[in-house]
């Protein structure tokens, strides 16, 4: 199943923080799709849940790459 993970992350000022923190989260298993926004502070990921069962591994990239982040909402696509 598809499901999209919205995130609020801190820490961001630049496109070269998008480009870090949206690498680290195309390394986890089972993420198709990232989108990173530094401006409002904002990160949008879909991603395979049979792939990545925790989406403590999505924060947990995020803290590795020195940024905060927190999970607004995690959703099925249709």
């Amino acid at each position: 199943m598809t499901k999209q993970l919205d995130l609020k992350i801190s820490g961001m000022h630049c496109a070269s923080c998008e480009k870090l923190i949206s690498y680290a989260l195309h390394e986890i298993p089972g993420v198709k799709d990232v989108i990173i926004c530094h401006k409002d502070g904002t990160g949008q990921l879909t991603y395979d849940s049979s792939l990545l069962t925790h989406t403590d591994a999505v924060i947990e990239a995020v803290r590795k790459e020195g940024y905060g982040a927190k999970i607004v909402s995690d959703k099925e696509l249709k």
